[in-house]
């Protein structure tokens, strides 16, 4: 039995956390819900990504094709989530409305 995760385990897990932060939000993802939903086990999920904040940064490289959002969220990734989401909602708004 291997203990390496499947080799699309981690876009699974990120399918699944984007769902579910998207319905529930991200103070009330859970770590135990997102392995259920993605079919790997919590050690496996644990493996990919340590915690919920690591999973967060992994969800928004996975889906932003912004580059500032990215950045900003890598140069966050010790902050918790009450820092980083503000901000994050800060730099879409910033590159979204683009200079006036």
């Amino acid at each position: 039995m291997s203990l390496e995760p499947e080799p699309d385990a981690r876009q699974r897990i990120l399918e699944a956390a984007f769902e579910l932060v998207g319905a529930y939000g991200l103070t009330a993802l859970s770590m135990d819900e997102v392995a259920s939903r993605a079919g790997v086990s919590r050690a496996n999920l644990y493996r990919l990504f340590p915690g919920k904040q690591a999973l967060f940064i992994g969800v928004i490289h996975a889906y932003s094709p912004l580059d500032p959002v990215s950045q900003a969220a890598t140069a966050m990734s010790e902050e918790p989530p009450e820092v980083v989401m503000p901000e994050l909602a800060r730099t879409v708004y910033r590159v979204v409305a683009g200079p006036h």
